[in-house]
């Protein structure tokens, strides 16, 4: 009778050994299989901020190979500086106003101020009086890891009548800053601030 009893006891023995031994496998298992999910969810953000996607004709998302978002937000910022001087500085009288409104939808109030002292200044009734266009072309663009930036651009002004036209060369500067996008008036989300035209010479 004694025999059958240790016996037992050494079988309930064995067996909370074993299921002890079970259970241990098993938060192993499970906290490797957490530590991979984890690892793997890392992984996809990382490649996620890593790449841009796009839409294909069956509304599948696709990665856009090779072109990483800092090399896109630099062609941006550039599109959105390019698209700002262009806007603000080349017209004629006939859509200086709807350009004008365009480019403020790309700047903060430094671009309205620089705007009213045009105004004040004359420069848009002259450019109506004088029949007269402007055009900027040749922007050159820098811009340094802070959002500074710097740009020179050459800015004509076409005279009715006028075989040559007055050029002058521009230099611009500012501070470009990330904000959201709102198609078609502001495409590339981005915001200049503190702009301000650091000299206007004209060439000879």
């Amino acid at each position: 009778m004694s025999k059958r009893i240790e016996r037992k006891k050494a079988d309930i023995h064995k067996s909370l050994k074993t299921n002890n031994n079970n259970t241990r496998l098993v938060v192993i298992v499970s906290g490797v299989v957490c530590l991979g999910a984890i690892f793997a969810v890392m992984n996809l953000y990382k490649n996620n901020n890593r790449f841009v996607y796009g839409m294909s004709k069956d509304n599948s998302l696709l990665p856009l190979e090779l072109i990483e978002k800092k090399e896109l937000e630099s062609i941006f910022v550039k599109g959105h500086i390019q698209l700002f001087m262009t806007s603000f500085y080349d017209y004629d009288q006939w859509n200086y106003e709807q350009q004008i409104e365009k480019a403020l939808w790309l700047v903060d109030d430094s671009g309205k101020e620089l705007y009213f002292f045009y105004k004040n200044n004359g420069h848009f009734n002259l450019l109506i009086q004088s029949n007269s266009s402007q055009s900027i072309g040749n922007v050159k663009i820098q811009i340094d890891n802070s959002g500074q930036f710097l740009t020179e651009a050459i800015v004509k002004v076409n005279k009715l009548n006028q075989l040559e036209s007055n050029n002058y060369r521009l230099v611009c500067q500012g501070k470009i800053m990330k904000v959201s996008q709102n198609y078609p008036k502001n495409p590339y989300g981005y915001l200049i601030t503190n702009f301000k035209e650091v000299s206007k010479t004209k060439i000879e």
